[in-house]
């Protein structure tokens, strides 16, 4: 077995040019993947009437981008430990490229979830990949800042995906918009492999002296699953992004539309103000956490944050538009503090596990998105007593106050964990070097992990199942 001792590499100790030009690059496509991913909350009356759908189904096309992308977030970043960010990221870029356009040009459901499918699997490497990079590249006193960046360009995508997408659908067509940005998802992968490098070349000449920890592909996983702290930061992960997902990124366009009366176009606008929340709040509360020394504080006050602005939002009525902005952008805010349980991750692992370390947690928060997003979809359509238009139904506000009721309940889930369970790191490495040893030397203990791994796919399975 490889010495343990020698798995953290001497780190990066200043920022390069380079350096800011990969990340950059890189960072693409982790903004591609959010346009992708909310384009259907723009389009979403264009889609329902065009694929003659009802709402739940419409949920589950939107959701069946979480599908894969979801189991695929383990084998993604295993594949990143293993082969590097630079032909994983090439490859996924544009197979989610080739799954927009098939999603731009079909007639039929099927297809359409094929192609989203296509962008979720795809996708899985966008996040994991560009942390890979991170920790490469960059001083690790600065790791929770560039992950906050990292999240600031998934704003700008969200943004492009709702707002941007909203605007030019005045003037072309939604299957014109969709084709296009998949030729452009191609274009990416084109440049990311021709700019991306794994390594800064001091690194690559000390990985090589210290012949790189070579883990098995179960010693990973159960080194990362056999920890308290992952669950409990994987669930924080997922109650603060679940309403992301579900409000910002879907339902929240059709809720503003009828509870504000206003058009597509200037609900995305206001719906713009969350992801201008997180584009801001997700670097500066990086560059918090890393200046006080403090990972656990900023999670339970965006935590509390959020409960109460998300409960204003969707409870109280009349509010004067100027304070429904800034309680759109104070869930912004709250919903920015997912961004630093990748660096609580970074804590507890090892350095050469950390895409699989990740990648789970990246699960754990698409998975919010799997669940939330149909579940909404279906409260909507039990509670649907009103008038139908044109085959189109039209939801009340207090239809959509059922519905969103689970998302004050995630902030509060979300507090708790972080009160009570999630252990400050102080920034520090928080892991064992010795206890991973021991629990490595004892084979038998991967015996009944394997068992508890093939228990999370089989309740993917059964999430799926439950909405068809």
């Amino acid at each position: 077995m490889a010495d343990l001792t020698k798995t953290e590499d001497v780190y990066t100790k200043k920022i390069t040019k380079v350096a800011l030009l990969i990340f950059c690059i890189s960072s693409l496509f982790y903004c591609y993947t959010f346009t992708v991913q909310v384009i259907p909350s723009a389009i979403s009356h264009d889609l329902i009437h065009d694929f003659v759908i009802s709402t739940t189904t419409f949920g589950i096309f939107s959701s069946s981008f979480y599908w894969l992308y979801t189991s695929a977030q383990i084998p993604a970043g295993l594949l990143i430990d293993r082969f590097g960010s630079r032909i994983s990221l090439t490859i996924a870029t544009f197979t989610c490229g080739l799954g927009t356009v098939i999603f731009g040009l079909t007639h039929s459901i099927d297809m359409a979830i094929l192609g989203r499918t296509l962008e979720g699997i795809s996708a899985a490497f966008s996040f994991t990949g560009v942390i890979y990079l991170i920790v490469k590249w960059f001083p690790p006193a600065m790791l929770a800042m560039f992950i906050g960046l990292l999240q600031l360009t998934a704003s700008v995508g969200a943004i492009s995906g709702e707002s941007v997408i909203a605007n030019m659908l005045r003037h072309y067509s939604w299957r014109t918009i969709i084709t296009t940005s998949g030729f452009i998802g191609i274009a990416i992968a084109l440049i990311i492999w021709l700019v991306v490098k794994d390594h800064p070349t001091h690194r690559k000449n000390n990985i090589s002296k210290n012949k790189k920890l070579e883990f098995g592909m179960l010693q990973s996983i159960y080194i990362i699953l056999s920890n308290p702290q992952t669950w409990y930061i994987a669930l924080f992960a997922f109650c603060v992004w679940g309403p992301t997902l579900a409000f910002a990124a879907l339902w929240g366009i059709p809720f503003l539309k009828t509870s504000l009366h206003i058009s597509t176009f200037h609900a995305a606008n206001t719906i713009a103000i969350i992801w201008i929340g997180i584009g801001l709040g997700s670097p500066t509360i990086g560059w918090l956490s890393d200046k006080i020394k403090r990972r656990c504080l900023p999670l339970i006050v965006t935590a509390l944050l959020g409960l109460i602005a998300m409960y204003c939002v969707v409870y109280v009525p009349h509010l004067p538009r100027f304070i429904l902005y800034i309680t759109l952008f104070a869930i912004g805010i709250a919903l920015s503090a997912q961004t630093l349980t990748f660096a609580i991750v970074k804590d507890n692992n090892p350095v050469d596990i950390i895409s699989t370390a990740n990648g789970f947690n990246n699960m754990a928060v698409v998975l919010s998105g799997v669940m939330l997003q149909p579940f909404i979809g279906k409260l909507l359509d039990m509670n649907f007593h009103g008038t139908i238009i044109n085959g189109m139904k039209i939801y009340q506000p207090h239809n959509y106050h059922i519905a969103f009721s689970v998302l004050p309940v995630c902030f509060l889930i979300a507090a708790i964990i972080g009160i009570f369970f999630i252990k400050e790191t102080h920034c520090k490495p928080a892991y064992n070097i010795d206890l991973i040893r021991k629990k490595l030397s004892n084979s038998s203990n991967l015996q009944p992990f394997t068992e508890d791994l093939s228990a999370i796919y089989n309740i993917q399975h059964s999430i799926k199942h439950f909405y068809f």
